[in-house]
């Protein structure tokens, strides 16, 4: 099994390397660029929240390369950012956003919670932390005591304060109490590093500037700041975080290539990574949960001795998500103990089910029936060119 996992890891690194933007892919990068820069010249005549919002989502994908790597993407990254920042509220509507989609999922299923998680995750730490300001400096301090999103209630997932922190050791803050972006095993002290250095920051008795800017900022009493200019400061420049060193040539790593010359099919390319991706996912999945990698029991609900470690919890937690709704692709929609499906079977056990709702089912269940086998054998013998 350890050698599968090892196997189906390097084909899908291997296809990972090797990617490669067709004609098709440039073409879409170069558009979305464009409706960017509109919609950052349209932010001063109109900074309506779901234009901050639109603006906000922009940033966060020109700063990754997987997403935007075509040339010019840098510079819309820049534009985004000093268009978000010129406009006061900026981060206080990402927080607000938050606290949206908190209202949302409270008192639905864990399956709308799992979404909520995603959210908060992307706005939070994968948002904020591209908008350097007094303002997200605010928004992240006030997060760091944010501890009302505790797993089981909402997956896996930290509370807001663990996304906070890693945010703020991210933002381009200098001389920062958090100088690298922590993980599982530290993440409680560095919160804690970082609430006392907000402490000393909201009383006005710590400044605190970012990379690349000349001035650094002072809160008041009643929460605002003032910004002073540096004398001799710093020679240091912003970055975009997420991303490689900038290249003479872009896209770096990739190469343009037409496929109609060559014969070649997209659907040829696309095939690997349908078969690569669910192997390793499912190898990795069954080889930890036979090396015990985990303290999580195969025939129990979650209890809170397991989640005092959550460094453990969470690999298991995320790969039996990833297992299910790849389910999903494969067998079809619907949940089992909700009547949905292919077989509900009524009358069985169906908490031990991978295909049933988030509400019932069981931490590492498995089972698949075989009404559902043969639902996914038809329809993969049905597509052997996948979507295509």
């Amino acid at each position: 099994m350890k050698t599968l996992l090892i196997i189906s890891g390097l084909l899908t690194l291997g296809q990972i390397a090797g990617w490669e933007l067709t004609p098709g892919d440039i073409q879409a990068q170069n558009e979305g660029l464009a409706r960017m820069r509109e919609a950052a010249g349209e932010l001063s005549g109109n900074p309506s929240n779901e234009l901050i919002l639109k603006l906000a989502a922009g940033l966060r994908k020109t700063a990754m390369r997987n997403i935007y790597s075509v040339e010019g993407s840098d510079e819309v990254h820049q534009l985004l950012r000093e268009s978000l920042l010129s406009v006061p509220g900026h981060a206080q509507c990402i927080a607000d956003e938050v606290e949206r989609f908190r209202k949302e999922s409270e008192h639905l299923g864990r399956g709308n919670q799992a979404s909520y998680d995603s959210k908060r995750q992307v706005l939070i730490d994968e948002t904020l932390r591209h908008l350097p300001s007094p303002e997200t400096i605010k928004v992240l301090g006030n997060y760091l005591y944010d501890e009302r999103d505790l797993p089981p209630k909402i997956t896996f997932l930290p509370e807001n304060s663990f996304l906070a922190c890693m945010a703020l050791s991210e933002v381009g803050l200098r001389d920062a109490p958090v100088k690298s972006r922590p993980g599982f095993s530290s993440w409680k002290e560095s919160v804690t590093k970082q609430r006392a250095w907000y402490a000393q920051v909201k009383a006005g008795i710590l400044p605190f500037s970012f990379v690349g800017q000349k001035v650094e900022y002072r809160f008041k009493p009643d929460g605002t700041w003032k910004t002073i200019a540096m004398v001799n400061p710093p020679d240091d420049g912003p970055r975009r975080i997420n991303a490689e060193q900038p290249a003479p040539t872009r896209p770096s790593k990739r190469t343009i290539v037409d496929r109609k010359s060559t014969g070649e099919s997209e659907s040829s390319v696309r095939w690997p990574w349908v078969i690569g991706i669910p192997v390793l996912l499912i190898a990795g999945a069954i080889w930890l949960r036979f090396k015990n990698f985990t303290r999580l029991r195969p025939h129990l609900p979650v209890t809170p001795s397991d989640l005092s470690n959550l460094q453990t919890i969470a690999p298991t937690i995320y790969i039996d998500t990833m297992m299910h709704e790849l389910g999903h692709r494969i067998i079809g929609d619907g949940h089992p103990d909700q009547g949905g499906g292919v077989a509900p079977l009524v009358g069985t056990d169906r908490r031990r089910r991978l295909m049933a709702s988030g509400d019932v089912r069981l931490p590492s269940a498995r089972l698949i029936v075989k009404k559902e086998w043969d639902k996914a054998e038809t329809g993969l013998s049905n597509r052997p060119n996948g979507d295509n």
